[in-house]
């Protein structure tokens, strides 16, 4: 393999690196965000609901029983949670970008082929910037989700009780 071919092999491997990290980001980005409505819908709903079946359903002595309004009340902190942690997890300036201009105004005297290996390490090293906030924003994503389903599971629980002691 000539130096040639493989100077253009390494760019193309890097360039496609740093393509594929962006659109990962973006992904996450817009996960994020379904994490952000979703949560935010939940708590509507869990609020509403929570309220009218509470107010019109129970039993006065039932009505602020602690056994009932606990899971409930852990059930939007859990959400309210999951909400702060998806706005920290949506961060799309946190991107490591390639800058032409810059990578023009540093090489104009320089031979192609050093042109073209610089620009491949610059698209390296930002597609492994990119790959470590692709996995902290993944990270923060599933705990996102942990909460979620806890707040789920909570609001379940909370029903329960409700309807075993309106029963």
């Amino acid at each position: 393999m000539s130096e040639e071919k493989k100077r253009r092999f390494f760019y193309e491997i890097a360039k496609d690196a740093y393509d594929k990290a962006n659109a990962t980001l973006d992904t996450l980005d817009g996960k994020a965000n379904s994490f952000f409505t979703l949560d935010a819908a939940l708590i509507t709903v869990v609020t509403g609901l929570s309220y009218f079946l509470i107010q019109y359903y129970s039993p006065s002595t039932a009505k602020y029983n602690p056994l009932l309004l606990t899971p409930i009340a852990l059930s939007l902190v859990s959400f309210v949670i999951s909400i702060g942690i998806a706005t920290q997890a949506y961060s799309p300036a946190e991107r490591d970008y390639v800058d032409p201009e810059e990578i023009i105004q540093n090489s104009k005297a320089d031979p192609f082929n050093r042109v073209l290996v610089r620009t491949a390490l610059t698209f390296s090293y930002s597609a492994s910037k990119n790959s470590e906030r692709i996995n902290k924003k993944a990270q923060k994503l599933e705990l996102t989700a942990t909460f979620m389903w806890l707040g789920l599971l909570l609001i379940v629980v909370g029903f329960g009780i409700f309807f075993y002691l309106t029963r």
